[in-house]
């Protein structure tokens, strides 16, 4: 799935929650990325250890702006869609550092966080009112299940994929890619 402008509201302007209802935090109400609010378990983890962490931030456009994260509290049910009322936040930062590609982001998690949660992101521009939204998956105490590099090697090359023609049109199409057809499960 691509979307040139992401998952965003554009005139956010910090009412995050007044925009954005519980169980549709991770998608940010947008119906387009509805998937984006399955519950956890269907989603890789990402081992991530308590204490002082520095999250690295990747922006394909840099914005003036700040950022909030939020992680699960201790005993939040993964099996329903996050709710506000399930997070505490664990970082607020007004103009981060910058990095090569994006942002580095200083955050302290809470020691005895054990099995999967969520980190719910949010960008604010301060430039204007549009924000930006993530969910990352996490694991405390176990090895992660992302295994992105492993799926990544996997895809066929550019000159090598597969396409398809759609009758209305001659210009072939590359086939979707294993991304895409996750997503589409949670469609």
């Amino acid at each position: 799935m691509y979307d040139w402008m992401s998952n965003r509201i554009g005139d956010a302007n910090g009412r995050h929650q007044e925009l954005i209802p519980d169980g549709k935090l991770c998608s940010a109400n947008n119906p387009m990325y509805s998937g984006f609010d399955a519950p956890v378990t269907a989603w890789p983890t990402t081992q991530l250890q308590t204490g002082d962490v520095n999250f690295e931030f990747k922006a394909t456009a840099k914005h003036q702006g700040g950022f909030q994260v939020f992680i699960t509290k201790d005993g939040w049910d993964s099996s329903k869609p996050l709710a506000w009322g399930d997070l505490v936040k664990v970082a607020d930062v007004d103009s981060p550092p910058e990095t090569a590609d994006g942002y580095s982001i200083a955050a302290k998690i809470p020691e005895g966080k054990t099995g999967q949660h969520v980190l719910y992101t949010i960008w604010q521009r301060t430039d204007s009112p549009e924000a930006f939204y993530s969910c990352s998956d996490v694991v405390f105490g176990q090895q992660g299940t992302a295994q992105t590099s492993a799926l990544e090697a996997q895809r066929p090359a550019a000159t090598t994929s597969a396409t398809t023609h759609h009758h209305g049109t001659h210009a072939p199409e590359q086939t979707a890619s294993f991304w895409d057809r996750v997503m589409g499960w949670f469609a």
